[in-house]
């Protein structure tokens, strides 16, 4: 994936999964491995919330696409949504979740 496409599907990726705008910022590396033709895969998120920075990250995960079918760390995925969901969803509204609990913030 050359750097433009990157930029496109992190920000993609970033409207889907994460918080937009301005104070937010999500990266995510890939690393190709010509040999095994796996994909490795870490993100971070920084965005500032309640006065404060924060950083939620995540990796690095193996994927791999075998026979058609996505594995991530080995797991099969149906397709590529679920892909997707298993790499980039959960960890950021987790995080969220228990900030604002510690906060003493309920959830609407």
């Amino acid at each position: 994936m050359n750097d433009e496409d990157l930029r496109y599907y992190t920000a993609y990726i970033q409207e889907k999964y994460f918080r937009t705008g301005i104070y937010t910022h999500l990266n995510i590396d890939l690393d190709e491995d010509s040999h095994s033709k796996s994909l490795t895969v870490s993100w971070t998120f920084i965005f500032q919330d309640l006065g404060q920075t924060h950083v939620v990250s995540r990796g690095p995960l193996s994927v791999i696409l075998e026979e058609g079918q996505f594995l991530v760390d080995e797991i099969p995925q149906r397709d590529v949504e679920e892909t997707e969901r298993t790499i980039f969803a959960g960890y950021y509204a987790d995080f969220l979740r228990d900030l604002y609990t510690s906060e003493g913030i309920q959830s609407v």
